[in-house]
């Protein structure tokens, strides 16, 4: 709900009251960043503008429904809200309007089936015609993940590329990879892909940013005709943009819109997806001009405790934020300190009390830095009878990379036949995808897919008799060998897929989980084929996680192959049932975004998990660290009545929230970093009355 115009703060007003120049908003969590914005378009209406002639844009579809709600409540008249990717569909039709560019393309959007089966389509093609020329490219694994993580891999080149250095065919080997981090043959996939992608005619969400610009670095005049439909502009969620997504707003804002742009820097999350802070420093003064810089500082979401904690721990960021968070809460964020070596059942004992106390458990959040990490807590809240509901991801056994390990359990203690018919076709197939990626290089030359595979899981799903004693893996190295009669590499795989089926068969069902996951992971290379896999190397580090997570849970749980599948199948019908809106929200930081709730539980505070170490030298190290910092900043923010960490027993740790001056973490210590930069004996005085 929209606050009236004179409850507004000093900040606030000034914003509001500024309509005739360009302003930069640095912002904070909690400080009415939409609410502002609302009353900038409402001051503007009453002025005389109309409602078609003010542009109001977000990142996201979250940001947009909130806006929109705030404008609508205002009643009829209000202008509409887009996310950019909806402005850049608007500008290619004003493009296409104008003579520009010959017709609307057809936009395929992954999230429906049929485009997203037809994107697949036309990168396996790709990748059969360019396997014919480079070697490189063998390596490939054509499954349906990973041609979708390619396929945000083209977006996240297209959002990031330096479009004015040079045109759609001039492409750097150098560039993409000192600043994407990919390998040449991905690069030549790219291109390849976009060929064809132009020949057929069709765009991805991230086309209707990166075709406009591209049309506009040819020709010039064209701006003149995409520019001039807008008086004013709101930008909200500034902070998740790509220069990209940018440039394109200031092609379609011109010179004469007057433009209010608000982000907190300190939530730029999306990195992998283009994101940069730096453009709220540098990009926007050099898009627009006579540019007035502003701040929001003041959050009503939580106390003086919390907002202090929080100003000290991104004080050390670099570069550190231009705002100074303040609280104007009228209630105090109280930060709860919980040393447990068990993290499920510091969890557990929390919602619990709230059911005793006749609470709602909705108000309640469990934030984690990945869903991977959720797989203990998840287990412990089924056990201990508390509802709860995922939100966003889907719940432990649903997502691919732990059904792959189911798969490969129960293929290993001969169980896979014995699950209904539904569940034993989605665990095989993720089994097969971790296990043997190699066997779905065996492209068909004629239709570039890898149709027998699919159709070969299909059959094993319906007759599990040919489970029992592997038999698909002797018929897939058959396969192999057929269709690579005179790859050496085929050859030497077909012949490990026999020994493997050797490996299998020896398992038994009272055989350690952990340790037979392990084994069978070394038996089938899955470590080293995820690393040739073509994926984006920040998802193949999540990937990694997400494995060595559930292994190390079935190693505490000590569980036998035959106990774990029977515990964790009863686990996958339980969440369903347990599964509620009434329930506690378990979601990663990234999700939490957006969201505020009156208790946030922080688990999983050590040393390993947070900061996520860096795997490689792929990434900048400044950058990954600076990223791991928000995503803490954005999980802690969301909290109004009381934070909770719960973090492993540390003495030096414990000492350390005794002291008001910053002491660095020992070498040894077990907690994340991250406690020891909140200072939180200094937030806790800062936040008691004067």
């Amino acid at each position: 709900m929209l606050i009236d115009a004179a409850q507004l703060t000093a900040e606030q007003t000034a914003i509001v009251g500024m309509g005739q120049r360009n302003q930069l908003v640095f912002a904070t969590a909690g400080s009415g960043k939409s609410s502002v914005l609302a009353h900038w378009v409402l001051a503007r209406l009453k002025q005389g503008a109309t409602p078609d002639r003010i542009l109001c844009a977000t990142f996201s579809h979250t940001g947009r429904k909130r806006l929109e709600t705030l404008l609508q409540g205002r009643g009829a008249g209000a202008p509409k809200v887009h996310t950019v990717h909806a402005v850049g569909f608007a500008a290619c039709k004003k493009l296409v309007d104008t003579g520009w560019l010959h017709s609307m393309p057809k936009v395929l959007n992954p999230a429906e089936p049929d485009d997203a089966e037809t994107l697949r389509g036309h990168l396996f093609a790709t990748m059969a015609k360019l396997a014919e020329s480079r070697s490189d490219l063998e390596a490939i694994d054509p499954t349906n993940q990973n041609c979708d993580d390619l396929l945000h891999l083209f977006d996240r080149i297209k959002a990031e590329r330096k479009f004015a250095d040079f045109s759609s065919d001039d492409w750097h080997d150098e560039w993409a990879a000192e600043r994407l981090g990919i390998e040449a043959r991905t690069l030549a996939l790219y291109i390849e892909f976009e060929r064809l992608r132009r020949l057929h005619g069709f765009y991805t969400f991230a086309d209707l940013i990166h075709e406009p610009l591209q049309l506009l670095a040819r020709e010039p005049e064209a701006r003149r005709d995409l520019a001039g439909r807008y008086d004013f502009a709101v930008l909200d969620e500034i902070n998740d943009l790509s220069l990209a997504q940018l440039q394109l707003l200031r092609a379609v804002l011109g010179r004469k819109a007057v433009m209010v742009a608000v982000g907190d820097e300190s939530q730029c999350i999306h990195a992998q997806q283009g994101a940069d802070p730096s453009l709220m420093r540098e990009q926007f003064a050099a898009c627009f001009h006579d540019l007035h810089e502003g701040q929001l500082s003041g959050s009503f979401r939580f106390g003086p405790e919390l907002a202090h904690a929080m100003y000290q721990f991104m004080q050390r960021a670099k570069p550190e934020p231009r705002v100074v968070c303040r609280s104007l809460s009228k209630q105090s964020t109280r930060i709860v300190r919980m040393y447990r070596d068990e993290e499920p059942e510091a969890v557990v004992g929390v919602l619990k009390k709230v059911l005793d106390e006749g609470r709602m458990l909705q108000d309640y959040a469990v934030l984690f830095r990945a869903p991977a990490d959720a797989i203990a807590t998840e287990y412990a809240l089924i056990a201990a009878g508390i509802p709860y509901q995922f939100v966003d991801t889907p719940p432990f056994g649903q997502r691919n990379e732990e059904a792959g390990l189911l798969g490969m359990l129960a293929m290993g203690g001969k169980r896979l036949h014995r699950l209904p018919e539904a569940r034993r076709a989605f665990l095989l197939e993720a089994a097969m995808g971790l296990m043997a990626p190699g066997l779905s290089r065996a492209i068909d030359a004629q239709s570039g897919r890898a149709d027998w595979l699919q159709k070969g899981l299909q059959q094993l799903a319906q007759q599990p008799d040919i489970l029992v004693d592997f038999d698909y893996l002797l018929r897939a190295a058959e396969k192999l060998c057929d269709t690579y009669p005179n790859s050496p590499q085929a050859r030497r795989r077909a012949e490990r897929l026999i020994q493997q089926r050797a490996t299998l068969l020896g398992l038994e069902d009272d055989a350690p989980a952990a340790a037979s996951l392990i084994a069978m992971l070394e038996i089938f290379e899955v470590e080293d084929e995820l690393g040739r896999m073509l994926i984006d190397r920040e998802k193949l580090a999540e990937l990694r996680h997400a494995l060595h997570q559930t292994i190390d849970f079935f190693a505490r749980q000590g569980w036998s192959i035959a106990t774990a599948l029977s515990e964790l199948e009863k686990l996958n019908t339980y969440s369903a049932r347990r599964t509620s809106r009434q329930g506690a929200q378990l979601l990663s930081y990234t999700q939490a975004k957006g969201h505020e709730w009156s208790v946030v539980i922080l688990p999983g505070l050590t040393r390993e998990k947070l900061p996520r170490r860096q795997l490689g030298n792929w990434l900048d190290s400044a950058r990954h660290s600076l990223t791991e910092r928000r995503l803490f900043y954005v999980a802690a923010t969301r909290a109004k009545d009381a934070l909770v960490l719960i973090a492993p027993q540390d003495e030096a740790l414990k000492l350390s929230m005794r002291q008001a001056q910053y002491s660095a973490p020992p070498a040894d210590h077990r907690a994340s970093r991250f406690l020891y930069e909140l200072q939180l004996r200094a937030a806790r005085d800062a936040g008691k009355p004067a």
